[in-house]
């Protein structure tokens, strides 16, 4: 990954119920996200073990310009109005890489 590969990130606090449908949703919009923009590279999100209610979302963009193709498309607009009114919180960030290690 290159000093332009951007990392979004979501916090999100689902409101009691409504997890499952917030997961396929998800599903939906992760597919749509890495078929029709460039530059997606994977998309994850995880749920806590101990509040099963609450999700981070993390995907990988190769450069700031695709990045800002998928927060501009129509699609992402409407899907993240659909995730927001089913949560209680949710926080949203963006990142650069500054530390990578596997093994």
């Amino acid at each position: 990954m290159g000093e332009d590969t951007i990392f979004s990130i979501g916090e999100w606090t689902v409101t009691p119920g409504k997890e499952a449908l917030f997961l396929e949703r998800w599903r939906e919009f992760s597919r749509w996200s890495l078929n029709h923009i460039n530059g997606g590279r994977w998309v994850y999100v995880v749920q806590d073990r101990e509040q099963n209610n609450k999700f981070m979302s993390f995907g990988i963009w190769e450069s700031p310009e695709d990045y800002a193709e998928w927060r501009h498309s129509t699609k992402f607009k409407s899907a993240f109005a659909e995730f927001s009114a089913m949560c209680d919180k949710v926080a949203y960030s963006t990142s650069t890489e500054v530390l990578h290690r596997y093994r």
